[in-house]
């Protein structure tokens, strides 16, 4: 691939960027097309994570959210339990997809362990923490809610970039 060019074409204007050296040699790269520059980059913007780290939280926190509330959690504590977390268990897990712990190929086995990791924490977490609910509504919430988020996140996972 060395050599290779892009061709891209907008109803404004077309253009040919180079490939940027080394990118035939990796696997899984990430490339940036500056379209007033018309330049090609290895890499993101510095940008890129934080704000692709605060869509995912949001959405589960969205998704989670609504299920905790159709559990008939509505006192103040319950709801201090909930952001607290899932803010601790999302952070977790959002680190552990832009480190870059599992790569070549086994992100998606490293995706699967940590919700595991995930479900455990929070069966465990919520009905020791919230003593508006019965242990068991609890535990049932974590399990109903984070497979819920789990499945809405395996529906967006080619529709939103990682």
């Amino acid at each position: 691939l060395d050599g290779a060019l892009i061709r891209v074409e907008s109803g404004e204007k077309s253009f040919t960027c180079p490939l940027p050296d080394g990118v035939s040699n990796r696997y899984n790269q990430l490339l940036t097309l500056d379209y007033e520059s018309e330049t090609l980059v290895l890499g993101q913007r510095w940008w890129r994570q934080p704000v692709l780290t605060a869509v995912r939280i949001t959405l589960t926190l969205l998704v989670e959210s609504l299920i905790f509330f159709a559990f008939g959690f509505r006192s103040k504590r319950s709801w201090i339990v909930f952001f607290a977390v899932n803010l601790i268990t999302q952070g977790w897990l959002n680190y552990i997809i832009n480190s870059g712990a599992f790569t070549n190929g086994y992100w998606v086995l490293g995706l699967y362990l940590a919700e595991f990791v995930i479900f455990i924490a929070e069966s465990i977490a919520f009905p020791v923490a919230t003593k508006e609910k019965k242990k068991w509504i609890c535990v049932l919430y974590a399990l109903v809610a984070n497979a819920a988020s789990l499945i809405a996140g395996l529906l967006l996972i080619n529709h939103l970039p990682i």
